[in-house]
């Protein structure tokens, strides 16, 4: 399976729970959609509006909505990492899609080189006289 996830941070001024810092980015929410190896596309959600810390929560559903083989497709992969690696350290827990982390700006490159080469074989030679 492939994996698409999208998450959301708050980073408020002053600290709201122990264990954070100003301006940390803190994780609150995740949608994650799985394409299937059959072409069928599911998705799951996380969201956590209680105003306790979210962090444990969300990366308890995360290890779950992930499962442990295939991509993962991350908008920025810098920013996702960077945030998985702080809450992954806090909670001591095995966040097993890190190094399964790929930027989806990737599949649009892949994309678009095949694309273009195809487009230069097809091309006829204008030099030749074709």
């Amino acid at each position: 399976p492939a994996y698409f996830m999208d998450f959301e941070t708050i980073n408020p001024a002053v600290p709201i729970w122990a264990r954070t810092r100003p301006y940390e980015q803190i994780t609150f929410q995740f949608s994650v959609h799985k394409l299937s190896e059959a072409g069928e596309l599911s998705h799951t959600d996380f969201l956590d509006i209680s105003g306790t810390d979210p962090r444990l929560g969300f990366v308890v559903a995360l290890v779950d909505a992930v499962g442990t083989n295939g991509p993962v497709y991350v908008y920025n992969k810098g920013f996702e990492g960077s945030c998985l690696s702080i809450t992954q350290d806090l909670w001591q827990n095995n966040i097993r899609c890190m190094p399964r982390l790929y930027w989806q700006l990737s599949i649009v490159l892949l994309i678009s080189c095949q694309s273009q080469e195809s487009i230069f074989i097809t091309q006829p030679n204008k030099e030749a006289g074709a």
